[in-house]
């Protein structure tokens, strides 16, 4: 995100605008890998991330670099994602599995854990 973005976009041109205007610099690079799955004919999005990782240096887009792994484990963040009502099915196996939404943010999530604040 170097120099002008030079894209003829409104959002783009807001992201410049704010990348200039405040000096924002890189501090962190997450990476995960993520598994994408999306109804025919609705607008259900439904994605998996896993191995969530990052790093504080060497911060452009290319795997050279070392990675910290987040999770000690194997987890998975769920994600789902419906402009409409979510289908009965998808509400029926959430209920029996007792699944219930909260936030979660991966950079919060890796600044806690570099701070000692939670363990996974």
């Amino acid at each position: 995100m170097k120099g002008n973005l030079n894209i003829d976009n409104q959002i783009f041109k807001e992201m410049d605008y704010y990348f200039k205007y405040y000096n924002l610099k890189s501090v962190i690079y997450i990476a995960y890998d993520r598994e994408s799955y999306k109804g025919k004919n609705s607008d259900l999005k439904i994605t998996f991330d896993s191995n969530l990782r990052s790093r504080r240096n060497d911060l452009v887009f290319k795997k050279s670099t070392k990675m910290d792994n987040y999770f000690d484990e194997d987890y998975y963040i769920m994600e789902i994602k419906s402009m409409l009502s979510m289908p009965m099915w998808l509400v029926r196996i959430l209920s029996e599995l007792n699944n219930k939404p909260v936030s979660f943010s991966k950079y919060g999530k890796i600044y806690e854990k570099e701070r000692g604040m939670i363990y996974v």
